[in-house]
């Protein structure tokens, strides 16, 4: 079984692989698979901001209110206060809504290097 991408620079690092006298499965680990973290991570990180603040879905599916996801009671939360003519209490909101953004915070963070990294990582000694 013999990779078969694209015709640009790839293809001179799997043949260079190949030469040195590498499988197909260390060729796709060590060439392949750093080509497109960055693609992956990025991918990813979209997938995770767009779940944290989908806030539809879980007011459909969840039946319990203290079940609901923290940005979604936030939004509850601010939308009952105006609705009944009293001022929302925008200091539990606003902690609220810092201890919501940590974790995208934390990814971030911790998936900055293979997010940041360029695309011919892979064609580089390591």
């Amino acid at each position: 079984m013999r990779i078969v991408w694209g015709q640009g620079f790839e293809n001179d690092l799997i043949e260079a692989s190949r030469l040195n006298g590498a499988s197909e499965t260390r060729t796709f680990f060590r060439i392949g698979l750093p080509l497109v973290t960055t693609g992956l991570t990025t991918l990813g990180l979209r997938s995770f901001v767009g779940a944290r603040n989908n806030l539809f879905w879980p007011l459909i599916v969840v039946s319990d209110e203290r079940l609901y996801p923290l940005t979604l009671g936030l939004a509850i939360w601010n939308s009952a206060g105006t609705v009944t003519g009293c001022n929302p209490l925008y200091t539990v909101i606003s902690r609220g809504g810092l201890i919501s953004i940590l974790p995208l915070v934390l990814a971030f963070i911790f998936s900055g290097r293979y997010w940041r990294s360029g695309l011919t990582v892979g064609a580089t000694k390591g």
